[in-house]
């Protein structure tokens, strides 16, 4: 009698803690996916792939917590393997869109993701085909009569093909970070180890708590693009100048390398977010953008051949002269300045060189 009641308070313990982690992971995914939908993500198609993350782990969040198999279990047998399924094909269908998202936000093209990325996942297209087949031939994973769980060594295989993409994509991501700034305050980190926290935890214990992993890891992953758009101009995308204390301790740490400069002066604020777009397909790579103050914006580059750096002013002055066709003269008055360093001058001096001679410049007018 001891034992049964034993049994019971145990098994009423997994669902209270199932319960109230579900109802966390609800929580955070539904809050954040409100929050998502007032256009803070900046770029459409990426806050499309965001929120159907957030989609997908809310959905797991539902099916886990209808998911009370096992020796306790009060679902019929069949009910029971369904939920598992759907359970295995939502947790598939995260890891798909997270390093669609992660593929999407490093590249920035949809053309290469459909024609490029895809490909790399169909190994993970494929386990999705195979747990839903497993539904009916029970290869992979089955529940008998007695409410029993077996499963094979083939789900433990496919599991390790998922955990394979995961270990991938931290590596891509750190590859592209250290070459490129883009990705700042984006951290895989963030969202992993929390995935990987939760998937562990439910293997090593009694209770299932996946989906609140999943919900804290795009919970982190939010939270670092708003630290990422604070840092923005909201009206041409460049950094703005609560940025310039990130990016002089790049500079002092030789992270940018700053060998020349372009300032660019407009008559008029109102024609900033026109100049922006004029301005955006005649810059060079790498480069490093600020709106100073409302109408200056300051180029920071690696270029250090003045010929070339000549070249760019002609071509950013002739790309512009639709711009100021359209304005009166006043308004429409664009000017753009070059600084090369010295050889004698670190970046940093060269790099604060050129934010005095934009002050400067501000002053005079």
């Amino acid at each position: 009698m001891g034992s049964e009641i034993a049994g019971m308070t145990f098994a009423g313990d997994i669902i209270h803690v199932t319960f109230y982690a579900n109802a966390a992971a609800i929580i955070l995914s539904l809050g954040v996916l409100v929050l998502c939908s007032k256009g803070v993500i900046r770029d459409p198609f990426e806050g499309k792939i965001f929120r159907g993350l957030l989609l997908a782990t809310f959905c797991l969040t539902l099916s886990n917590g209808l998911d009370f198999s096992g020796t306790d279990a009060v679902l019929p047998v069949f009910l029971s393997g369904l939920i598992m399924t759907v359970n295995e094909l939502l947790i598939n269908a995260v890891e798909i869109l997270w390093l669609c998202y992660v593929n999407y936000r490093i590249y920035r093209s949809r053309d290469f993701l459909f024609r490029i990325c895809i490909k790399r996942f169909i190994p993970l297209f494929v386990i999705a085909a195979i747990t839903f087949l497993n539904l009916f031939f029970g290869f992979l994973f089955y529940i008998d009569n007695d409410h029993v769980w077996h499963v094979s060594w083939w789900q433990g295989l496919c599991e390790t093909i998922r955990f394979f993409y995961i270990i991938a994509c931290i590596i891509q991501v750190s590859s592209y970070k250290k070459k490129h700034r883009e990705f700042k305050f984006f951290t895989v980190a963030g969202f992993v180890v929390p995935m990987l926290a939760g998937t562990l935890y439910t293997a090593l214990s009694p209770y299932s708590v996946i989906p609140l992993g999943f919900a804290i890891g795009l919970t982190n992953v939010y939270a670092g693009i708003i630290n990422e758009t604070s840092f923005l101009d909201r009206e041409t995308g460049y950094f703005n100048r609560f940025y310039l204390r990130y990016l002089e301790a790049d500079i002092r740490d030789h992270v940018i390398p700053v060998k020349s400069a372009m300032t660019y002066r407009l008559g008029s604020p109102e024609d900033m977010k026109a100049f922006s777009e004029c301005l955006d397909p005649l810059l060079p790579g790498k480069c490093v953008m600020v709106r100073y103050n409302p109408t200056t914006v300051i180029m920071l580059a690696g270029v250090s051949d003045r010929f070339a750096l000549r070249m760019m002013k002609e071509d950013a002055e002739n790309g512009l002269k639709t711009l100021q066709n359209g304005c009166t003269e006043e308004d429409g008055f664009i000017s753009i300045e070059t600084f090369v360093r010295k050889k004698t001058d670190s970046d940093l001096v060269f790099y604060q060189q050129v934010l005095q001679k934009a002050d400067v410049r501000q002053g005079a007018e």
